[in-house]
């Protein structure tokens, strides 16, 4: 079944072969979903009409609080400059802490990207730039 909801699909496995989108808008979704060509911003109207069995899971706002928190210990261990936007996502700065980790931003980017997907089990998307408008 085609999906949406990161996070739901860690709670309850069994809906990983599920399709589901967030209401309102789609917001994530699993591979089953995509294959049916639903996109990160359709409305839920529009995803149904691609996928007439999607399933639309509820957000779980406690949840994703925290996950989030979670996530923000996570990225203070490369920098104390955090700056969040919203529940699920962070600007970070790691010029300093390039020189301390011996390691390009792009580097860090990705090493944070893949400790996400290893410790929480969701996919992260990381953006390197010189201002955080390019980066996302």
């Amino acid at each position: 079944m085609p999906i949406l909801g990161l996070f739901k699909f860690k709670e309850n496995p069994a809906i990983q072969q599920t399709t589901y989108p967030y209401p309102l808008l789609s917001d994530t979704k699993n591979d089953i979903a995509k294959a049916f060509g639903v996109k990160t911003g359709q409305t839920i109207y529009e995803a149904q009409k691609l996928c007439p069995n999607l399933v639309c899971l509820p957000p779980h706002y406690s949840l994703y609080e925290q996950i989030s928190k979670k996530l923000h210990q996570l990225y203070l261990q490369y920098t104390d400059l955090v700056e969040p936007l919203g529940l699920d996502e962070c600007w970070l700065d790691v010029t300093s802490s390039q020189k301390i980790l011996h390691k390009s931003g792009e580097e860090i980017a990705y090493e944070i990207k893949e400790r996400v997907k290893k410790e929480f089990g969701i996919t992260a998307s990381v953006g390197v730039s010189f201002s955080k408008i390019f980066a996302k």
